[in-house]
């Protein structure tokens, strides 16, 4: 291994998990009741009024669990299943090696990483492009600024090698 080298590893994952869909479509319908509320021309049934409200505290209680889970990582919002190994010298998929000789092109989206926006580090992707036009497509994860960091270190090196970065 040449002193130079930086590697570093992320998971990848295929699909969010369905806790993960329950929460997002909670929030979504809370803020949709929360928006309903808003507008004055249209009035909620005074039967209906007790239900709509603990429908809404049920769905800001959800809100909030949803940002603690997704924020502190107490629960995976993805399920792995892989890894992908970045560095200056190629890019390991699982048990595939791609050498910097094969790859054409690079487009990258590597901007959330765990704790931003009390995020999980899982809205990133990038997809690879090797000399034969062949492409691989990864949703992967960051787990710190630090290492969005490193990942952004090795880009900057693959650049300088003539590799095509978007």
């Amino acid at each position: 291994m040449n002193n130079d080298e930086i590697t570093e590893v992320f998971d990848t994952y295929k699909r969010k998990t369905k806790l993960y869909y329950i929460l997002q479509i909670i929030s979504l319908l809370t803020i949709g009741g929360l928006v309903l509320g808003k507008i004055e021309d249209i009035q909620i049934p005074h039967a209906y009024y007790t239900l709509f409200i603990a429908l809404l505290a049920f769905g800001l209680l959800t809100t909030f669990v949803n940002l603690i889970l997704t924020g502190t990582n107490l629960v995976k919002m993805y399920r792995k299943d892989g890894e992908i190994s970045i560095s200056t010298n190629a890019i390991g998929i699982d048990s595939l090696d791609i050498p910097l000789s094969d790859i054409k092109e690079i487009e990258i989206s590597a901007n959330d990483y765990r704790g931003a926006r009390t995020s999980d580090g899982s809205g990133n992707h990038i997809e690879i492009v090797d000399n034969s036009n062949k492409r691989y497509l990864f949703r992967f994860v960051i787990e710190s600024k630090d290492q969005r960091n490193k990942l952004n270190e090795i880009l900057d090196h693959l650049k300088s090698k003539g590799i095509r970065i978007r």
